[in-house]
């Protein structure tokens, strides 16, 4: 189904509703669309935002917290290997588990 781009944008909310799995698609990304998002980042428009982290030992409960449907944003899983580090500025340092 083709559809305008508020409705993309609803799609997930009305997915939620209905229980029925609702993708959209914008198509297959390209190097272009990599670069333009690079430029975005550095130009400091675009950030990606963590909810929480979680290492590998935890990785059950990383699972339950995004089947909630509540988080705001990645969910990251850190590798055993990595030092910890502190919280950035997008993460709650509250809702962080490390």
């Amino acid at each position: 189904m083709i559809a305008d781009f508020q409705a993309v944008l609803r799609a997930p909310l009305r997915g939620r509703k209905t229980g029925k799995l609702v993708t959209a698609s914008v198509g297959k990304p390209t190097a272009a669309d990599l670069a333009a998002l690079v430029d975005l980042a550095e130009a400091g428009h675009y950030r990606a935002v963590r909810d929480r982290t979680y290492e590998l030992a935890d990785i059950a409960e990383a699972h339950r917290f995004v089947d909630t449907g509540r988080k705001r944003g990645n969910v990251v899983r850190i590798a055993a290997d990595e030092p910890e580090r502190a919280p950035s500025s997008t993460e709650n340092p509250s809702e962080a588990s490390s």
